[in-house]
């Protein structure tokens, strides 16, 4: 076994083959700072803070506001506030509370004035729903009673009134005896069976029919109606625009049937 005998400078300085590649630098010169920054020595620790911070500031940068592909959109809640704001400014306008004002006018003269009626059925054909198809319906102004019914009702006047059996339900017919008139009943389908051959119309009371007796349920089935009952008097057709106006006041002669007795009011 042989061995050697080094010498201190030959410690102190390393061998040319053991001396490191000029491209790879030790983990140490990772540490050292740049040309540009302040010759301060950092030390491992300081490094990987200062990356950590970095990389969280980055993660959590917000898109720029420039960006198409990241927009940032205001939460639901701004958007449901904006509606409330608007809503609220809306009906405390002037143009609102005006429109507000007027809703109970509206209502008086629908209930007590004028309204619109649709006309249904074939009870009253021809005068109305000459067609029998339910897209062409008449619609109707009616005209509400708001005096003394029995002095403002003439024969062949079109009213509307509620079902005598079935309250709520309001049907429309012509006025073919008034109070004090002797009728006689028409025989039709729908007629009472073994009914008087002659009706006196009582007090307070008219006796209504439908133009078309044959598809018509009226006084000739339930008898007269009271007064009280009827609702308003047809006054104009409103649609379709072609048949534009007043309704005919008698369809169909029935005099023949009435014996015109009724009571004169002073």
């Amino acid at each position: 076994m042989k061995t050697s005998h080094l010498s201190w400078s030959c410690l102190r300085q390393p061998h040319a083959s053991l001396r490191p590649h000029p491209l790879h630098r030790p983990p140490s010169a990772l540490l050292r700072p740049g040309p540009s920054e302040p010759n301060v020595h950092r030390s491992a620790p300081d490094f990987l803070a200062s990356s950590r911070s970095a990389w969280t500031s980055l993660l959590h940068r917000r898109p720029s506001s420039s960006s198409s592909h990241h927009q940032v959109h205001p939460p639901s809640s701004a958007k449901a506030s904006d509606h409330q704001r608007r809503f609220k400014s809306f009906f405390l306008s002037p143009k609102a509370v005006n429109l507000l004002l007027w809703i109970p006018v509206f209502i008086v003269i629908h209930e007590h004035g004028v309204g619109l009626v649709r006309i249904t059925g074939k009870s009253m054909q021809p005068t109305f729903n000459p067609d029998s198809s339910c897209l062409k319906r008449d619609v109707v102004l009616v005209s509400k009673f708001l005096g003394d019914k029995s002095s403002s009702l003439r024969r062949g006047d079109i009213i509307t009134f509620w079902h005598p059996e079935f309250p709520g339900t309001l049907l429309t017919k012509r006025i073919l005896g008034l109070e004090g008139d002797i009728i006689k009943p028409a025989k039709t389908p729908n007629n009472i069976p073994e009914g008087p051959p002659l009706v006196r119309v009582p007090m307070g009371h008219c006796w209504v029919e439908g133009d078309d007796p044959f598809h018509s349920k009226d006084s000739n089935s339930f008898g007269p109606i009271p007064l009280g009952l009827a609702n308003a008097k047809v006054a104009w057709i409103v649609w379709p625009i072609s048949r534009f106006g007043a309704p005919n006041s008698q369809s169909h002669d029935q005099s023949h049937r009435v014996r015109r007795m009724a009571v004169t009011r002073h």
